[in-house]
């Protein structure tokens, strides 16, 4: 995964049955073939299942009635293993247009689900009719994962599933005010600080249980105890992006993985996608858990800006136009004490870096953007008279191998004046339209095939 630009991209992933659609606002996208389809796929077997990151994972299902429905209670079905990743605590609510928000119920401190794929059913007191309808789960009963197999609404059909596009009906009125609204900063009595915010914590047992044995068989033969390249071991790293030492180490190697560069291609050891999916996840959300960390208490984070050529990489990528030099304007980065160019510690950026940044997207957005009337086609015809010089200077080759010096022959191609080539018979053809002395010729429409 290369390094994107967060500044200009926020996906939200959704999908679209039948006119009703259910999406993630949360982004809890799910991991491998669990994303949240299968949260409504009608299949028990199934589930949508992935990292909580800590956070509240949201559910949105929008219908396709104008007034929408009445829903008077709803189900959650549980998972077919691993019983600590069923709901502790969620809210469900109403809204008509999908910012505005009513709280329908709130269940707190709910028991694990007695047996797997059991469905449990909850009564609502409701009877008005909402278009969107969201559950916000705040908590499960496991420290990393959540799951669900199936989430229902009464009176609801989850039939004919298909992936849609996101949603981009909010105007910009609507954005500011949902933004002024869930912002902690404008809330009255805030003090505008992100120091009251609960500290989050290390995700170490995925590390230990999933990260490190790829780790250790994907890159120690190089970076382990018996051989350092370059110096640096990957298996005395501080795991804890929190509280350790190594985060800028870790950023290192996230660089290096996302970008294919390690392990290296001539190395007996390959590294799967799958696994490499894994690493990068894991320490994607362990370096915003990090950053989330020392903003809570007040520290500085080890984020830093894209280098010269990963700015261009990305703007290759997100405009489409592979091979074009979009941050040669760019100063050159300073290499850090370990060599590397893309060592956090050297990549701050000013306020006029930033300038430079924000000019040379929006010139490389205008080299993107086609303007004006579409421009009249062209169309261009080869001379008979150079097709024969070119023939003529390659039958006179002393360097031609015998072969193609034979179907020459085979060709009996009259170098004096100009011909067409037969490909079906390997004949040359003579254009009796040609005109040496008047130097014409026939138009382009009339050329043979």
């Amino acid at each position: 995964m290369k390094p994107y630009l967060a500044l200009f991209l926020l996906l939200q992933t959704s999908v679209i049955f039948a006119g009703t659609e259910v999406s993630t606002p949360s982004n809890h996208t799910g991991a491998g073939n669990q994303g949240v389809l299968k949260s409504v796929d009608g299949d028990s077997k199934t589930k949508w299942c992935g990292h909580h990151r800590n956070q509240a994972i949201q559910w949105q299902l929008k219908l396709p009635e104008e007034k929408g429905k009445i829903v008077r209670a709803y189900s959650i079905t549980s998972a077919n293993d691993v019983p600590s990743r069923d709901p502790k605590e969620w809210i469900l609510e109403g809204s008509q247009n999908g910012w505005k928000w009513t709280k329908l119920d709130h269940k707190k401190e709910q028991p694990l689900f007695e047996e797997r794929l059991q469905t449990r059913r909850f009564a609502l007191k409701n009877e008005v009719p909402w278009k969107f309808y969201r559950f916000t789960f705040l908590a499960s009963n496991d420290p990393t994962h959540y799951q669900f197999s199936e989430i229902a609404l009464d009176g609801v059909s989850m039939g004919g599933v298909t992936l849609a596009t996101s949603d981009h009906s909010l105007s910009l009125e609507d954005a500011k005010e949902i933004g002024a609204r869930n912002s902690r900063y404008l809330k009255p009595g805030s003090k505008r600080t992100a120091k009251n915010e609960e500290a989050p914590k290390a995700d170490l047992a995925v590390f230990a249980d999933e990260i490190q044995p790829i780790l250790e068989q994907a890159c120690s033969s190089c970076h382990g105890p018996e051989k350092q390249k370059a110096d640096f071991r990957v298996d005395t790293l501080d795991p804890n992006l929190l509280a350790g030492k190594d985060v800028s180490w870790w950023v290192e190697v996230i660089d290096v993985v996302s970008n294919d560069e390690m392990p290296p291609a001539d190395d007996e050891i390959e590294l799967s996608d799958e696994d490499r999916s894994k690493v990068v996840e894991w320490l994607s959300q362990e370096l915003q858990t990090a950053s989330l960390h020392r903003r809570a208490e007040g520290g500085h984070t080890s984020f830093r800006r894209l280098t010269r050529y990963e700015y261009n990489y990305a703007l290759q990528d997100l405009l489409g136009l592979p091979g074009r030099d979009f941050g040669n304007d760019l100063p050159p980065e300073a290499t850090s004490e370990d060599g590397f160019k893309n060592s956090s510690e050297t990549l701050q950026i000013s306020g006029r870096q930033f300038e430079q940044y924000r000019e040379l997207g929006r010139k490389a957005l205008q080299r993107a953007t086609v303007k004006g009337e579409k421009p009249s086609e062209l169309y261009w015809a080869i001379k008979p008279a150079d097709a024969v010089e070119k023939i003529y200077l390659q039958r006179k080759d002393p360097k031609l191998s015998k072969n193609d010096q034979e179907k020459n022959k085979a060709r009996k191609v009259n170098t004096s004046s100009p011909h067409y080539l037969d490909r079906e018979s390997g004949e040359a053809v003579s254009n009796p339209r040609y005109n040496l002395r008047e130097k014409s010729y026939p138009s382009v429409e009339s050329l043979p095939v």
